[in-house]
């Protein structure tokens, strides 16, 4: 096998690179929350208010779970995932069913609601966090690696590969979507249950109080029902529009491979 010519192959080296921040971004994350939460366990003085009776440990299997339930999170997992699967079948994407075109598909999906639901909504928030102190340097920045520069890896690598032959919308819309939709519909079920029942330590009203966990704000429907079932709504019609937006855009690039392959000049 000749190796030197991966050493060239841009595709496999974004693939590993976005693979190493991902990782990174996550473990960082995570190590910045376990020294803030031995600090909390270390500090007698430190008591919490728990006015909605919500179980709640500072411990860190407490911490990981919380962690592992926001959906950025568990996108970057399934996005390196993928990736993985992608430089074992390097320049197979369309032959192995492993890493599928629709496996890709739903991925890049996914990466991209977070990239766009994070730049319009969430950044600004962290971004004044960060100003004020409530948000350190470290965080913000794993936090603009997972939810932006990941997601612009995956879409590049997307597009560079599309499918073999174009792909039917009656097939995706009837046979694929619903298949898509299991995740995040999943993701949405776990959020509502664990956010009623379990706490978390929050920065709320100039002090840390024990809070509902909740992945993300607006999904608190104790606090604004109408405002969660409209929300939800919006971010189910965003990843639906996106399926069929990056569908429709590997139609055009796989009809241009064909054509390219297929040009009087290839024979």
């Amino acid at each position: 096998m000749n190796w030197k010519k991966y050493l060239y192959d841009w595709k496999l080296f974004i693939k590993i690179l976005t693979i190493i921040v991902s990782l990174y971004a996550m473990i960082q994350t995570f190590v910045a929350g376990a020294n803030q939460l031995n600090g909390w366990n270390k500090d007698s003085t430190f008591l919490l208010e728990n006015v909605h009776g919500l179980w709640y440990s500072l411990n860190p299997a407490m911490f990981l779970w919380t962690g592992i339930s926001y959906f950025s999170i568990e996108t970057n997992i399934i996005i390196i995932v993928l990736l993985i699967l992608l430089i074992i079948f390097h320049n197979q994407e369309n032959e192995n069913k492993y890493s599928n075109y629709y496996f890709r598909l739903a991925t890049v999906v996914y990466a991209s609601t977070i990239f766009i639901t994070y730049f319009l909504a969430l950044l600004p928030i962290q971004a004044q966090n960060n100003k004020i102190g409530i948000l350190d340097n470290m965080t913000f920045v794993s936090s603009i690696l997972l939810h932006l520069i990941v997601p612009l890896g995956v879409i590049v690598l997307f597009l560079v590969t599309p499918s073999s032959q174009p792909v039917t919308y009656k097939q995706l819309a009837f046979k694929k979507l619903p298949y898509m939709l299991i995740f995040p519909f999943l993701f949405f079920i776990n959020a509502l249950i664990k956010g009623s029942l379990v706490g978390e330590v929050v920065f709320h009203d100039g002090k840390w109080v024990i809070n509902y966990s909740y992945p993300y704000q607006f999904l608190n429907f104790k606090e604004g029902l109408g405002e969660m079932i409209g929300i939800s709504i919006g971010i189910l019609v965003v990843i639906v529009s996106f399926i069929f937006l990056f569908c429709w855009l590997n139609n055009l690039l796989s009809i241009r491979k064909i054509n390219q392959l297929s040009a009087p000049d290839n024979w």
